[in-house]
């Protein structure tokens, strides 16, 4: 497991993108590939939306193979006709308007036009796009910040399935690295308090229930390796009103010892101490 300070990017410069003579074509390539995934995530339709958002996925794992390559898409989103994030909140996180609303643009004489609303697939897929789009670009989650990002994954994660918590839960993670406005955001709407619950809820599905325990455990992990020891005490008080003492008590161990762990068992180590968490709290 990586930590999550790996993922902070370097500043751009000259020599860290490609040859001038090659700048220009792959700059060109990004661009238009991100211009027709985002023509379809705007789309009316979801399966449209779906198309555009499986296209841009494959985009984003193709940039994130070279760093040159992720440079480029970072310069790309310092455009606004390419930025992914505002068409993700527009599009596939947008609620539909009520029916009062409706209503009223039809007693106006207005002409209205609805959305098909997102399905189950098309939620998690734009989860794993912001996901992505966070991890490769910082000013991505400064970006989703402007579109109250914490709140509504919030959300997602309380009211949506299993599928969207467990792909919401890792976009939480990719909000959080480097953001300090979403931190704060996440700090204010209680967000410790509300994972931590989900992990006790024994009717939500296990495996959520482990990503859960999974998320606590990077974020109080990060705030603990970059020295951030202000911020412990309250995330720890929040997890032992929810989970308990022994519940609190590991996560703190994991904490401290995650540092010396081999980085090609961190993965193992994460995993297993999260399932230990689910389990206390069934014993709770």
């Amino acid at each position: 497991m990586n930590t999550l300070a790996d993922h902070l990017e370097e500043p751009i410069t000259p020599r860290s993108l490609p040859p001038v003579g090659e700048r220009r074509p792959r700059y060109r390539d990004v661009a238009q590939a991100l211009r027709c995934g985002l023509r379809e995530v705007a789309a009316d339709f979801s399966f449209l939306r779906l198309k555009g958002l499986r296209s841009i996925l494959k985009t984003l794992q193709s940039v994130a193979a070279s760093d040159a390559a992720t440079r480029l898409f970072r310069l790309s989103q310092a455009s606004r006709e390419l930025q992914v994030v505002p068409v993700l909140f527009e599009n596939s996180f947008r609620k539909m308007k009520d029916d009062s609303d409706v209503n009223e643009l039809e007693l106006r004489g207005e002409p209205i036009k609805l959305k098909r609303p997102a399905t189950n697939s098309e939620v998690a897929l734009a989860l794993r796009v912001l996901e992505g789009c966070c991890l490769l670009c910082k000013d991505c989650a400064d970006t989703a910040y402007r579109y109250d990002a914490i709140k509504v994954l919030l959300n997602i994660l309380l009211t949506r399935g299993a599928l969207e918590q467990r792909a919401c839960l890792d976009a939480l993670v990719a909000l959080l690295i480097s953001s300090a406005a979403n931190e704060m955001d996440f700090k204010e709407l209680q967000g410790v308090s509300k994972v931590s619950e989900l992990i006790m809820d024994m009717r939500r599905d296990t495996s959520v229930r482990i990503k859960c325990a999974e998320f606590l455990l990077l974020i109080t992990g990060n705030a603990y390796e970059k020295g951030e020891t202000h911020m412990l005490p309250k995330i720890y008080e929040d997890i032992k009103q929810a989970l308990g003492e022994n519940c609190t008590m590991l996560i703190q161990a994991a904490n401290r010892f995650a540092s010396s762990l081999d980085p090609r068992k961190r993965q193992d180590a994460l995993t297993a101490q999260a399932r230990c968490i689910v389990e206390i709290s069934n014993r709770t």
